[in-house]
C-alpha cells in the first residue's frame, strides 16, 4: 500500500470486510465497511470541511444545533465557519429541515469569497 500524499489520498476506497460466519435469510453476502479508515467518519459536514481545509478553500456551511456539538466542534477546528439554524427541542424536525432550506435564500447567509 502506497503511503498518501495528502489528506485527500485518503479519501475513498474504505475497505469492506466480508463477514463469512454471519449470514442473512436470503443468502445475501454481508460486507463491513470500515470506518476507522474514512478521515472524517462518515459526516458530510466534516468531510466538506476537511477537504476545502486541505485546498485551503473558506467554506460557510449551514448547519442546526440538532446536529451533534462534536460535529461542529470538528468542523471549526477545521476551519469552517458554520451558520446554526437553531431548533425548537434539539432534534432534527421537517421544520428546522425548512428553516434550513429558507436561510440558504436569505442574502445575509451567502456565502462570502
Amino acid at each position: 500500500m502506497e503511503t498518501p500524499r495528502t489528506i485527500l489520498d485518503c479519501i475513498g476506497s474504505t475497505r469492506l470486510l466480508p463477514r463469512r460466519h454471519v449470514t442473512a435469510p436470503n443468502g445475501a453476502r454481508i460486507l463491513l465497511k470500515l470506518e476507522s479508515e474514512n478521515p472524517t467518519g462518515g459526516s458530510t459536514g466534516v468531510s466538506l470541511s476537511l477537504v476545502c481545509a486541505a485546498k485551503r478553500y473558506k467554506l460557510h456551511i449551514l448547519n442546526s444545533d440538532a446536529f451533534s456539538q462534536e460535529k461542529l466542534d470538528h468542523m471549526l477546528i477545521l476551519g469552517a465557519t458554520p451558520h446554526i439554524i437553531p431548533s425548537n427541542s434539539g432534534r432534527m424536525t421537517e421544520k428546522v429541515t425548512r428553516d434550513m432550506v429558507e436561510a440558504t435564500r436569505v442574502p445575509s447567509c451567502a456565502i462570502a469569497a
